[in-house]
């Protein structure tokens, strides 16, 4: 019994961390990104570069990012002048967090620099191309300490 809720909480512990380690990169990509750059590039939406100087505040990007026909519904002078950018209205992201949706603020108002193109990788002794060092996602890491964690617990309940 105590195996069996010990693997719970492991398990509980894991979960809620993958859930958390999502920053605003990650969440521009899944939601933004179809409509928008982080450049000055226009898409169906505006270029967000240089966004944090365009908008009233932090605050206000958050309401308009979760409802922005509220926000044009609600007279607000911004929401209005900007609705004309394009015939399409933006998707409301109601669903997302307040603090996901800052994090994609402070994703947008600085994003990483655009990356120098890469030269080709050099030959090894076999001939073969050096291979490039990679980097796990959160949610390839969470799953491989979840079973990592499942493994030591049946270690330990054979033991």
């Amino acid at each position: 019994m105590r195996l069996i809720s010990l693997l719970f909480s492991t398990l509980i512990i894991f979960s809620s961390l993958g859930a958390s380690a999502q920053d605003g990169e990650k969440l521009f990509k899944q939601n933004c990104a179809a409509c928008h750059t982080v450049t000055e590039k226009t898409l169906i939406g505006p270029g967000l570069k240089g966004v944090q100087d365009r908008v009233p505040s932090e605050d206000w990007f958050v309401k308009w990012v979760k409802n922005p026909d509220g926000m044009i519904a609600s007279g607000d002078a911004y929401a209005n002048q900007i609705k004309s950018f394009s015939d399409q209205n933006m998707t409301a992201f109601g669903y997302l967090g307040d603090e996901e949706i800052k994090a994609i603020y402070a994703y947008v108002s600085n994003p990483p620099a655009p990356a120098a193109p890469q030269e080709a990788a050099a030959p090894t002794a076999d001939g073969g191309a050096a291979a490039a060092t990679g980097t796990l996602d959160d949610k390839t890491l969470t799953y491989l300490l979840v079973g990592i964690a499942i493994l030591l617990v049946i270690l330990i309940g054979v033991l």
